[in-house]
């Protein structure tokens, strides 16, 4: 090993692997000290914004003319379409710096001694905290007055998220100012606070708008940068001038009224929905967003339009996307001077988290040679076979007195034509089995490499003259296995090395992290989780908080080349895994029939490799981006589909999925939640139907023994067999009556020796059986209730039967009454659940006795818009039906 130089030659030699800090620390106090002043400026500025609401018609406007910045000031340069870039002053870098030509004391990556090493991982050890790029989203904030033009207004709110969120605001006569500004946001904190959205999120949200009342204003969604986050970046209906359109902060323009040729009108619900992915967040990879409008009937969409640079003089909040720290939700901008109320109402609100595509799928390796070629008379030899193997053999030439030379591969995305491009926003972990061996001296190991050193830094180095095993250089988080466990290496033998990269959020609060692994002699050596630096604001637009863009990832092989002798290093049994989890999802019923009864629909997710169920967060799940995993339904991890993969079942609400859900034969549903601290999306199509048998028919009594021919009808795509099955509690519990039975329309049904007054017969395909019953494959038709066997009751009208005959007013906007019998006065009660499991309101009725009677909900304590399920219980025995509340 070489003599260290000490501490502070230890960070010079970092700058010259392109840290550069002290040539650069008056270059970015200066930006750091205008971005400041900047900031404050703002603050005042902020309101500038409504100067872009007091705009004439965008009628004539082509739909993707530029209209950026719209909302505050800002120089030329930080609007692609108002001028020509003005690039930031670089430093010169030495090109022998990049390519191997320096004099031996400043080359790059030299060896550093185990006193630097040790007092290195002292002092560089960083633990990070994992973060979710993508907020998962389980609430709602509701932010008012914004603006204030009219404090003397009358404000009433409403939020009920997911179901519907409300703001009224009925103007004073008093009051001359322009608007008033209201909000909501998204929160992943059940609604205490708003979730914050960065430039690397990806997601996907929605809602039934409208405006209603004799005032005049605007509003719609809102996707707003940091530095409007309740203002900026509208998707707006105005209900005074009809115009829809996205404008403002970072969003690119569009017109659906100049595009499209629709207009809004007030009273009406419009349904809008923005896409959003971060992509890569670079120049050739910028965020993009797609706009969708669906109104009277019809469906109109934006193209997928690209995001612009931002500014590089801000370039801590992020460049070629939404910008750091934004918010994300709707917004509501009554006119003040109008005297007059108006409301907005968002209902059916959606949002899913969708998968990054930022990292590449490596399906091959390239080999890169002499990228430091101190002894050109050597003899090279290179093997290629990934994944099985890579060998790199560098036979020195005695007349060679230079350093060393250095060779690499990298992983690739197109077979091995080109190594792959890893941007700062990928998420990836690889790894290999290494060895180096022969009497030649030198290193070798992984390589995670920035864009200023794409096969040269970045190193996890096994080092076979010095024994050190440690992580150094380029961006990466310096870690000393040797100093932190007191391993070295032995040349000759197998090395494992892997290393695990997650984005984060890349900013400040939540940098990029990385985390190795050695496995050597039997034993494991993990690192902390290792958070990366900022690197450096004068050069954002290679990105900040990360590995940087345009970089580079594999391994490196590094031969003295004044040893006159051989060298071969081995990469074997070579991994790589895209973090960004692909899971399967089954929903079942496939074909889901609307006038079927049950307390749930079944998902079954099957993570790939190298995820497991036991990853993913079920409490984390929402399917549509709406209703949440049914608690009291059973979950449970193993191999529903007997494909010989684990996978894990999930059951949500029956009701709550079908209020969602329209008939179709291609119907999507889409699962979100978090996965081993990352975001997934995994999606099924179903058929959706409402299909009634012709028989039994519905209201009738059927004695026990009657023979009854069950009748239904058969569409062409139907499977050739099917099972009856049948069920006594208006769908809690179904019994197999036949299988294997012949789809030709009709069956005859013995009925039983069982007293109901909730019986139901369903023709189906059963897909299996968990802890809640059967799984229905396929619902192809299902009678309505009728009544079977002897009542076992007598009430003042004679006989009853214990049932749950009729909810109304439903749906109700406040108070309904329940209908119910029952055959005697045992203990009994009626409740009432919302979509999530918790029960909101109860009556012990076992002592109203025998017989039919009425219990009214709602009257005492207010039930917000939502759906709610009303359950009778007695003797064990439970019969539910379903209530909808809608907006007061």
């Amino acid at each position: 090993m070489e003599p260290s130089t000490g501490w502070w030659s230890f960070w010079e030699r970092r700058s010259a692997q392109g840290m550069k800090f002290a040539a650069q620390n008056a270059q970015a106090l200066d930006i750091r000290e205008g971005k400041c002043n900047r900031f404050h400026n703002a603050v005042g500025r902020v309101r500038v914004g409504r100067g872009a609401l007091r705009r004439d018609s965008l009628a004539n406007v082509p739909p993707t003319q530029s209209r950026r910045c719209p909302s505050r000031p800002r120089t030329a340069s930080s609007c692609d379409q108002l001028g020509a870039r003005q690039q930031p002053a670089r430093i010169p870098i030495d090109p022998r710096r990049e390519f191997g030509t320096q004099p031996e004391e400043e080359r790059l990556m030299k060896r550093i001694g185990i006193t630097s090493l040790a007092w290195s991982a002292v002092l560089l050890l960083v633990v990070a905290g994992g973060a979710l790029a993508t907020p998962l989203i389980n609430g709602a904030t509701v932010e008012t007055r914004t603006f204030n033009d009219c404090s003397l207004s009358t404000l009433t709110t409403s939020n009920n998220y997911p179901a519907s969120i409300s703001i009224t605001d009925a103007m004073s006569p008093a009051c001359v100012g322009f608007a008033n500004l209201h909000s909501f946001s998204f929160s992943a904190d059940g609604g205490a606070t708003a979730a914050a959205f960065d430039n690397n999120s990806n997601f996907r949200f929605s809602a039934d708008f409208k405006i209603e009342g004799p005032g005049q204003g605007e509003g719609g969604l809102r996707l707003s940068p940091w530095y409007g986050q309740y203002v900026d970046g509208r998707f707006m209906a105005n209900a005074t001038t009809g115009e829809i359109a996205c404008f403002g902060g970072a969003i690119p323009f569009y017109s659906f009224t100049a595009g499209h040729n629709i207009t809004y009108t007030k009273g009406t619900p419009i349904h809008l929905q923005l896409t959003y992915r971060g992509h890569h967040n670079t120049a050739g990879g910028p965020a993009t967003i797609q706009y969708r409008v669906v109104y009277n009937g019809n469906t109109y969409d934006s193209p997928v339009l690209a995001f612009g640079e931002q500014n590089e003089a801000e370039c801590v909040h992020g460049l070629w996307g939404m910008l750091n720290d934004g918010r994300a939700g709707g917004y509501f901008q009554p006119r003040a001077n109008t005297g007059a109320s108006l409301t907005a109402t968002w209902s059916n609100i959606q949002f899913a988290c969708l998968p990054s595509d930022a990292t590449p799928v490596a399906n091959g390796a390239t080999v890169e040679t002499r990228t430091f070629n101190d002894c050109g008379l050597s003899t090279l030899t290179t093997s290629n076979n990934y994944p099985a193997s890579i060998s790199i053999t560098d036979v020195m030439s005695s007349q060679c007195v230079g350093f060393a030379n250095l060779h690499s591969f990298s992983f690739s995305a197109d077979g091995g034509a080109t190594a792959a491009v890893f941007d700062n926003p990928s998420d990836f972990r690889f790894g290999a089995d290494f060895k180096i061996d022969g009497a030649g001296q030198g290193e070798g190991g992984l390589r995670l490499s920035p864009w200023y050193g794409q096969y040269v830094d970045g190193r996890f180095m096994a080092n076979a003259t010095t024994g050190e095993i440690a992580c150094f250089g380029g961006a990466i988080p310096f870690y000393s296995f040797t100093a932190g466990h007191n391993i070295t290496y032995t040349k000759g033998t197998t090395i494992h090395l892997q290393l695990t990269y997650r984005a984060n959020n890349l900013t400040s609060a939540s940098p990029a992290s990385i985390q190795y692994r050695v496995v050597y002699n039997g034993n494991t050596y993990d690192s902390p989780v290792l958070a990366f630096g900022e690197q450096n604001e004068a050069e954002c637009v290679h990105g900040l908080w990360g590995m940087l863009n345009d970089g580079r990832a594999g391994g490196y092989f590094q031969p003295r080349a004044n040893t006159g002798a051989s060298l071969t290093a081995t990469w074997s049994n070579i991994t790589y895994t895209a973090l960004a989890a692909n899971v399967d999802l089954t929903f079942d019923p496939g074909t889901l029939n609307l006038a079927a009864h049950g307390h749930w629909v079944t998902a079954v997710l099957e993570p790939a490799a190298p995820y497991t169920p036991s990853d993913i967060d079920a409490s984390s799940l929402l399917l549509n981006g709406v209703v949440a995993v049914d608690p009291s339904g059973p979950t449970s991890i193993g191999d529903f589909d007997k494909d010989g993969i684990s996978d894990l079942t999930v059951k949500f609400d029956r009701a709550a999925v079908a209020a969602l859900l329209s008939p179709g034969n291609a119907v999507d549903v889409t699962v979100t939640g978090s996965i081993a601290g990352g975001c997934f999306s995994a999606s099924d199509q179903i058929k959706v139907t409402s299909k009634v048998l012709d028989s039994p028919v519905a209201g009738a009594t059927y004695a026990p023994g009657t023979q009854v021919d069950v009748r239904w009808n058969r569409d062409m795509d139907d499977p050739a067999n099917v099972s009856i099955v049948s069920t006594f509690d208006n769908g809690q519990h179904w019994n197999v009556e036949a299988q294997n039975v012949n789809n030709n329309g009709h069956w005859t049904w013995t009925v039983p020796a069982i007293s109901s007054g909730q019986a139901r017969l369903g023709v189906v395909v059963i897909a299996g059986t968990d802890a809640s019953g059967l799984v229905m494959a396929a619902e192809l038709g299902e009678s309505g209730a009728f009544r079977t066997g002897s009542p076992t009751g007598v009430g003042a009208n004679g006989p009853v039967s214990f049932a749950m005959r009729k909810i109304s007013p439903n749906p109700t906007r406040g108070e309904f009454t329940v209908d119910f019998s029952l055959p005697n006065g045992r203990s009994a009660t009626l409740a009432v659940f919302d979509v999530g499991g918790r029960q909101v309101a109860s009556r012990l009725v076992g002592g109203l006795g025998a017989g039919q009677h009425t219990v009214t909900f709602g009257r005492d304590v207010r039930l917000p818009a939502g759906v709610y399920h009303v359950r009778l219980t007695q003797d064990g025995h439970s019969l539910s039906s379903r209530a909808t509340v809608i907006q007061q």
